[in-house]
């Protein structure tokens, strides 16, 4: 039987101006696409600390967690 690991992940939607952020990827698998700015929780890590890392690591963003979408 295989070990299945399950990875916790966070994304956040930012919205300014009337506009959504978006981060553009260009990866060999998927492609060049556009995602939400997130990324995995590191152990001990809560939600919205990993949501802050990610922000400020992908968008250069300082942001306020709001409520869970």
């Amino acid at each position: 039987m295989s070990e299945h690991r399950v990875r916790v992940s966070v994304s956040g939607v930012v919205i300014r101006d009337r506009a959504i952020l978006l981060v553009a990827y260009d990866d060999a698998e998927a492609g060049f696409h556009y995602n939400l700015p997130g990324g995995g929780v590191e152990r001990g890590e809560s939600l919205a600390e990993a949501l802050r890392r990610e922000m400020r690591e992908e968008a250069s963003a300082d942001v306020l967690v709001g409520p869970l979408i």
